[in-house]
């Protein structure tokens, strides 16, 4: 296998190497008495989008040369003391261009430099791009709060960064992925002042060239093009009240020299969080309730620190490294009282669970890009290190006694030791090949092994585990994409082999897969006078972890233990979607899915000792219908709203039942554009009852603020939030067997108060040649350009 993708690697570089002739531009620059000029700077930019290829600076004898250009379009800049002149050049040979600068004549080429209003939102196929530099967004705003702005997303404080109110969302800038979730995701993201934003860019629904398994929605975020050089960067600080308080803090530095830039950041979190529990849970068949209630209190600390450098090699090769190293620390203390009950009290055990957890993180990146022509070809590579350390300590005390308070039984104590090792290695290479203008060639592969180790040590009656976890999967892809009359279409495959293995030393017990799978995907697009319509199909994997698979017991507390099923499967999903964007502003969307064998939780009692036991099964074949509706309102020059709704309609089928519910969901975002440039964003979310599993989640609703004042041109940024103050947010679940009924209400810390404060500098000086110039097509130039 690690000869297969040696092989692939090196055809990718040879392919993309081979494929493109290198070529030369030279000349000499005269006056009119044919008096040869020094010192004069030349620019070779992309006749397409204005991008700078190469520069030069005629020599004394008023030579310059340009070498190891690709094939192309181009445009000659020659910036003379006295004046500016353009030369169209097509390259398909050595070009030798003599310029002749003749005062009080200029000649330019038509178009140089292209400004245009673009469209708001526009949509290519599985992408939908919002513009923001040209828009009302365009100060104000920070990359967390710009997330409301794309059609079907919601982000708030309480429940992070959702599509359709269901559907997680995976963050990249610059194409590069964000790893980070929850609050460091969100306080990263607002240090992105909108001003610093060009546009982001929306996939619902990802072609052949991203992962079997990537169910995500994926927002890409394009930064504009940063053409300072020396000292730029950032610096934050949060606190978050709600019955208890939390800081968070961090700042990130770039420095760039000509070929290099160098950057490095931090952050840090502590606080304290809490989770109040009630459940109750009737057996049918016994007669007995049990009432029990939960009070857990967390002190966890998190600090990272990463750096990096980018080396440009040359004007279209840059070689990349990062490396990011985390600490995640939890200490819990946890009480339980549980009341047994038949008609009248019965009984009672209290459990206290205190918890240590260490999280340490290594993440380390190396990549190459090549930029191979003008068109936006280019050729990826890299490889990438993922390691986590996890140590996990738990404590759980257990007392028993009578209704009358006595003790009925001696308390027991139940110590766990679970340390978790996984080791993840990646390697990749991308061919990204443009024909023309209308059509274009994607080709890649990816190799990625890792394995897993988790021992479980019990103090107390339960058999330990040591859980041995190998996975190895490799996959290559193909993409087209073409134009047949009005027609865009994106044809795309994806194979991928998947092997693992999975033995616990203690009992012996294995496990073990070798299959291979297939991922089509089609994109087409019909133009309209008025917007345009998009159909598309994909089909998607969903792998059970291996701590799923893992068979052995994992305790919460002595009433409620969890287990893995080693016999579970993967299970496929078939995506189906139409969509119509009118005027470059309305969305509408409809979809279907089929699902088979879906991975769901499944509860089960002990009738002896009246232990809940949760474990998982490939349950459920699932259809879902859904629709969607983005309408942007623009009411008035200060008053902006965003209305979208999804209405999903799920048939759930088991070997026993079938379960249908139409579930919808709302949300309206509104910005508020106050005196002395105050903006107040309202956020409110409602998703009705809906599935969770194959039980039912109550619905749920949110009413968020967030107040914003800006200084120094965005560079200083307050931020106040009020999350949830009316406490709309209510967590239920349902869960309904044939032998008991289980009622849990959660309550987390949804309702709180936040301020924060974020510093935007920069300290270099400027290329003013690339500043000057503005174009309709960024996204090739800052592939040209980075």
């Amino acid at each position: 296998m690690k000869r297969l993708l040696k092989t692939f690697i090196l055809f990718f570089f040879f392919m993309g190497i081979t494929l493109h002739a290198q070529f030369s531009v030279s000349g000499i620059v005269t006056d009119g008495s044919s008096k040869k000029i020094s010192d004069v700077p030349l620019f070779l930019r992309a006749k397409k989008d204005s991008s700078i290829i190469a520069n030069a600076v005629t020599a004394a004898d008023g030579r310059y040369l340009f070498k190891n250009i690709p094939k192309g379009n181009y445009i000659l800049q020659i910036l003379a003391s006295e004046q500016e002149q353009f030369r169209d050049i097509s390259l398909d040979n050595n070009v030798q261009l003599d310029v002749l600068v003749n005062p009080g004549k200029e000649t330019a080429i038509e178009g140089i430099v292209l400004k245009s209003q673009r469209k708001f939102i526009t949509r290519e196929l599985n992408k939908t791009t919002i513009n923001i530099s040209n828009s009302i967004y365009k100060s104000g705003d920070n990359g967390y709060t710009l997330m409301n702005v794309i059609p079907g997303v919601n982000a708030n404080i309480a429940n992070g960064i959702q599509y359709r109110g269901q559907q997680g969302v995976s963050v990249y800038v610059n194409g590069t992925k964000v790893r980070m979730s929850g609050a460091q995701l969100q306080n990263y993201l607002k240090t992105l002042s909108s001003a610093s934003i060009e546009k982001i860019e929306f996939t619902s629904e990802t072609g052949a060239e991203f992962e079997g398994d990537e169910k995500n929605a994926v927002v890409n975020i394009i930064l504009k093009k940063n053409y300072n050089y020396g000292l730029s960067g950032y610096v934050y600080q949060n606190t978050q009240q709600h019955r208890y308080t939390s800081f968070s803090s961090g700042f990130g530095l770039n420095y760039k020299t000509r070929k290099l830039n160098y950057f490095i950041s931090h952050n840090n979190y502590f606080g304290e969080n809490y989770s109040d529990n009630d459940e109750t849970q009737q057996y049918l068949n016994s007669g007995l309730t049990t009432v029990q209630k939960e009070k857990y209190v967390e002190s966890p600390s998190y600090t990272d620190f990463k750096f990096g450098i980018d080396y440009e090699l040359s004007p279209r090769q840059v070689l990349a490294a990062d490396y990011t190293y985390s600490v995640n620390k939890t200490n819990s203390s946890g009480k339980t009282d549980l009341a047994y009950l038949r008609n009248t009290l019965d009984s009672l055990d209290y459990i206290g669970n205190d918890k240590k957890i260490k999280l340490k993180n290594h993440l380390f990146n190396i990549s190459y890009k090549y930029k191979l022509d003008t068109l936006g070809s280019k050729l990826e590579a890299g490889y990438n290190y993922i390691g986590y350390f996890n140590q996990y300590d738990s404590d759980i005390q257990s007392s028993y006694f009578t209704n009358a308070g006595s003790e009925r039984r001696p308390s027991d104590f139940l110590g766990i030791n679970n340390p978790l090792d996984i080791n993840l290695h990646i390697g990749y290479a991308d061919l990204s090949y443009v024909l023309n203008e209308n059509n274009k060639i994607q080709l890649g592969t990816k190799y990625s092994s890792s394995d897993s180790k988790n021992a479980i040590e019990y103090s107390g009656r339960y058999q330990s585990s040591n859980y041995i976890y190998k996975e190895n999967i490799f996959s290559v892809y193909t993409s087209y994409q073409g134009k047949i009359g009005s027609l865009i279409f994106n044809a795309g495959g994806r194979l991928e082999h998947t092997k693992y293995n999975g033995e616990d030393y203690f009992s012996n017990y294995q496990i073990s897969a070798n299959r291979w799978n297939f991922f089509p995907s089609v994109f087409v697009q019909k133009n309209l006078k008025n917007g345009n319509i998009n159909v598309s199909y994909n089909r998607k994997i969903t792998r059970p972890s291996f701590q799923l698979l893992n068979p052995f017991k994992d305790i919460e507390d002595t009433r409620f233990i969890n287990m893995g099923n080693p016999s579970l499967m993967p299970f496929f999903k078939n995506n189906y979607k139409i969509s119509y964007l009118l005027n470059n502003k309305y969305s509408f969307d409809l979809g279907y899915s089929t699902t088979k064998g879906v991975i769901n939780e499944v509860y089960y009692l002990d009738p002896v000792e009246n232990i809940t036991y949760k474990t998982y099964a490939n349950l459920n074949k699932e259809k879902e219908v859904y629709w969607n509706v983005y309408i942007p309102v623009d009411i008035t020059k200060w008053l902006k709203l965003n209305i979208f709704t999804s209405n999903s309609y799920k048939e759930l089928m088991t070997n026993n039942e079938k379960i249908s519910l139409l579930s919808p969901y709302y949300s309206l975002s509104a910005k508020l554009t106050l005196p002395s440039k105050y903006y107040l964003d309202i956020n409110y979310d409602y998703k009705g009852k809906s599935l969770w599993n194959k039980y039912f989640l109550e619905s749920q609703q949110s009413l968020n603020f967030t107040l914003r004042k800006s200084f120094f041109k965005d560079a200083l940024s307050l931020t106040f939030d009020a999350s949830d103050p009316l406490r709309l947010r209510k967590i239920k679940i349902d869960i309904s067997e044939t032998d008991f009924n289980r009622k849990i209400l959660n309550r987390l810390p949804t309702t709180f108060y936040s301020l924060s404060i974020t510093y935007n500098f920069s300290a270099g000086k400027k290329n003013t040649q690339r500043e000057q110039f503005d174009n309709t097509n960024e996204e090739q130039q800052k592939r040209l350009n980075k």
